[in-house]
């Protein structure tokens, strides 16, 4: 364990790149009554982001960062995971960690999300938050620094502490706003699913089901992407690259369509690169010829009708966003409104039930409309 250099007004930040540092700091959080989490990682070019570093503040503002290309951090994210742990948009954490150490802890706030619940927009930034909360500026110079290389400069040690640090000032503010508007139990149950989501949502992006042409795809086209796109998935995965790598999405649709069966079928469109079809010609054949035998159980793909009442639905979470203080993007996020859209008010549960249940009951029973109004689009 080192120390950097550091202003004697200010807690002290610790460079944790031994087993042994590690392990003290996991004893070290076991007396805490929670802490702040942050990580630094690169996703470019690769399947799972990398950790680079792994940051967590005590409540009295002492930093450790530690280094993953250095020591061991199970023993750490373990105590981690059974701390009160503050985040601010903390998915690709909680996945990090559990990626690392198969485990992530249960007792999560998200500041984000506390900000979305109480006037402060969703999703957003850090910085964002602190000029809004704390009339104070962050430096982001390092957002887009290169995490790997070591040593670490001063300027990327104090970048990371400052980020995580400052998470637990930003606790204690937005925690008496979400009691004086009676939402606290709404973000920790939302911080909850946050972790759930991170941890158990299935891996495969089947960005086609958002194109505006799916829903005149047909069923051997329907499965044929499906295929594909988890076919292509499973050799990211393998290779430790992004799935569009392997296959782009024009490409992948123009296999759908005329479903190739041979490999001088394949080659009938000049676009598709020779190396490609050398590398991987044979297998997307199989995954033609196949697709139709495997065990799939196809995505539904919403309608032009379910798609455009979702849009409304959205619409309609923007509206009352400026009165209720409600994000429109966290209560109705794009998923969830096409949710709702293809299964009705029984879609929502939870605290998405408390906060919004009543009035999307309303609109969708039609006892209320979007109107104009005055000031612009108004719910009535």
């Amino acid at each position: 364990m080192t120390h950097s250099a550091q202003d004697p007004s200010t807690p002290t930040t610790h460079l944790i790149d031994t087993d042994g540092g590690v392990q003290a700091v996991a004893r070290k959080l076991a007396t805490l009554p929670r802490i702040a989490l942050d990580t630094e990682f690169h996703a470019e070019r690769r399947y799972y982001p990398e950790l680079m570093l792994l940051q967590v503040a005590s409540p009295s503002g002492e930093v450790w960062i530690a280094d993953p290309r250095q020591c061991d951090l199970r023993p750490l994210i373990h105590a981690i995971s059974t701390r009160e742990v503050l985040v601010h948009a903390g998915q690709e954490d909680m996945a990090i960690l559990h990626r690392e150490a198969e485990t992530a802890p249960a007792d999560v706030i998200d500041i984000q999300i506390a900000a979305g619940l109480v006037g402060l927009g969703y999703p957003a930034r850090l910085g964002h938050i602190c000029e809004v909360l704390l009339h104070q500026p962050i430096d982001k110079g390092e957002t887009l620094s290169d995490w790997s290389q070591r040593p670490l400069t001063s300027q990327q040690l104090h970048y990371a502490a400052q980020d995580v640090r400052i998470l637990l000032t930003l606790h204690e503010v937005l925690i008496e706003r979400l009691r004086t508007h009676g939402r606290l139990a709404w973000a920790m149950e939302a911080s909850a699913d946050l972790v759930r989501h991170s941890i158990h949502s299935r891996k495969i992006k089947h960005k086609w089901l958002d194109w505006d042409i799916a829903p005149s795809f047909d069923v051997e086209t329907r499965r044929t992407l499906q295929a594909i796109f988890e076919w292509r998935d499973a050799r990211g995965r393998d290779k430790d690259q992004p799935p569009h790598y392997m296959l782009g999405d024009g490409i992948a649709l123009d296999i759908a369509r005329r479903r190739p069966r041979s490999i001088d079928e394949l080659k009938t469109n000049r676009r598709i690169p020779a190396g490609l079809i050398r590398r991987y010609g044979p297998e997307i054949i199989s995954v033609v010829n196949e697709n139709d035998l495997m065990d799939l159980d196809l995505i539904e793909v919403p309608s032009n009708e379910q798609r455009q009442l979702a849009h409304t639905l959205e619409i309609w979470a923007k509206i009352q966003e400026p009165v209720t203080g409600l994000a429109a993007k966290l209560i109705m996020p794009r998923p969830v409104a096409l949710a709702v859209a293809q299964q009705g008010i029984d879609a929502i549960s939870g605290w998405r039930t408390s906060a919004i249940g009543g009035p999307l009951n309303a609109f969708l029973s039609g006892n209320t409309s979007i109107k104009m109004g005055p000031n612009g689009l108004q719910i009535g």
